[in-house]
Formats: structure tokens, C-alpha cells, sequence
């Protein structure tokens, strides 16, 4: 069991420096793992066992809580960004693609980061939403036309006219074991009718999907880096 000395002063220090911490950890990331890992790491030094004990207990947290990456991280602050990728980057699953662009400079009005890791059966996403100006819109679409696969109006994915056999490569029968399966912040067509989506590489596998993305929607002049597995 668990025995617990009255803390000292430094230890109350140490307590408020890790809360601290994990408050950092939440505003950065939007989760409270790293608070609860710090308590739990505090209220383990702070305990009347051993120190071998102790230091047991300590690494068996620590590696509980850093063998997995974050269960998700949704954002709407591109200041936080560059810390949410390279704490993203830490762990082998799902990461910043390598077909992206460097898009800092390109947001000019609202910015979403959306991202969780490919856990079991559930398939990870990583997608970056952001509106711009019409010139950098005509940039990304001329880019992106060139690298497609293939190519069309997002509502014709909503209604799955995609299938009709107009597109080749996405010839096949309805409701069979190939699709194509894009992963937007909201899975409906709200917002989505007028624009194009251009798909760089898709496996078309209906249980695993694997898809590289670009939206390119005018009508609010924003652009989604979309990766799905």
C-alpha cells in the first residue's frame, strides 16, 4: 500500500511546478495526460517506500504514459503547430505527411489542426484546415491538379456518383469491397457541395483506408490537407 508522508515545502513547490506543467501539457495538446503522469510521478516521490521502489514505480509510469502517442489533438491555434507536430513526430504511427507543404504562411484567416493516431482496429487521420487568399486558392489548385490521381466535385463523393464508372479508376460495383474513403472534421456534405477534392494516392480498401488528400473549396476560400491511415 501506498504510504504517504506530509509534504514538505519543496514538495509543495515540486506539486505546484507540475501542475503547472500539466496545464501546460493540456493548453498545447487539449489532453490531461501529462497532468495526471506528473501526480502520479509527485505522489510516488513523495510516498514512504523504498528508494529502489520508488524508482520502479516511477519508470513503469513513465513508460505507460509515453509509449503512446496522444489519443487525439484538435486545435484551432496555428501558434501551436510546430509543438503539436514534433510531440506528434515522437512516435511511429501516424505523422505530418510528407506530401504536405510548408502552409504556415498561407493561412490567412481560420485554422484547424485535427489529428488521432491509428489505435487497433481504428484508423488515425492527420488534417490541416485553413482559409486563405485567391491567389495562393489558384496556387494550391494548380499544384495539386497536376499530382492528382484523380479528381472531382466533393458532392459527387457525397452521392457516390464517383462509382458510376465516369472515373475510371473508381470504377466498381456499389456497396463492394473498394471505396474510397476521404476524412473531413465533419463527415457531411455541409460546406463541402462546391468543392473539388484532388486524391494524390488512395489503397481503396474498405476495411483499412489509406488516402492523401486535398479540398480546395472557393466558396470559403480554404484549403484541407487531408491524410487518412
Amino acid at each position: 500500500m501506498l504510504r504517504i508522508n506530509k509534504p514538505t515545502r519543496l514538495q509543495l513547490v515540486i506539486l505546484a511546478v507540475i501542475l503547472l506543467t500539466g496545464i501546460g501539457g493540456f493548453v498545447m495538446m487539449g489532453s490531461l495526460r501529462a497532468a495526471v503522469m506528473l501526480i502520479l510521478l509527485f505522489g510516488i516521490l513523495i510516498s514512504r517506500n523504498k528508494k529502489l521502489i520508488k524508482a520502479a514505480a516511477c519508470v513503469i509510469v513513465l513508460l505507460v504514459f509515453a509509449a503512446f502517442p496522444p489519443l487525439y489533438v484538435r486545435s484551432q491555434a496555428l501558434w501551436k503547430y510546430p509543438f503539436q507536430k514534433t510531440v506528434i513526430g515522437l512516435y511511429q504511427n501516424i505523422t505530418e505527411p510528407e506530401w504536405f507543404p510548408e502552409f504556415s504562411r498561407d493561412v490567412k484567416g481560420d485554422f484547424k489542426f485535427d489529428y488521432a493516431p491509428s489505435v487497433m482496429q481504428a484508423t488515425g487521420h492527420y488534417l490541416v484546415y485553413f482559409q486563405t487568399d485567391e491567389k495562393t486558392l489558384d496556387r494550391y489548385e494548380q499544384l495539386y491538379s497536376e499530382q492528382a490521381a484523380y479528381s472531382f466535385p466533393m458532392r459527387e463523393y457525397f452521392d457516390e456518383s464517383i462509382y458510376d464508372g465516369h472515373i475510371p479508376e473508381l470504377k466498381t460495383e456499389k456497396n463492394g469491397f473498394k471505396k474510397l474513403t476521404i476524412y473531413l472534421t465533419s463527415g457531411s456534405p455541409k460546406g463541402y457541395d462546391d468543392a473539388q477534392a484532388y486524391v494524390l494516392a488512395s489503397d481503396l480498401d474498405f476495411n483499412h483506408p489509406h488516402t492523401s488528400a486535398v479540398i480546395i473549396n472557393k466558396a470559403d476560400s480554404s484549403v484541407t490537407l487531408t491524410q487518412l491511415g
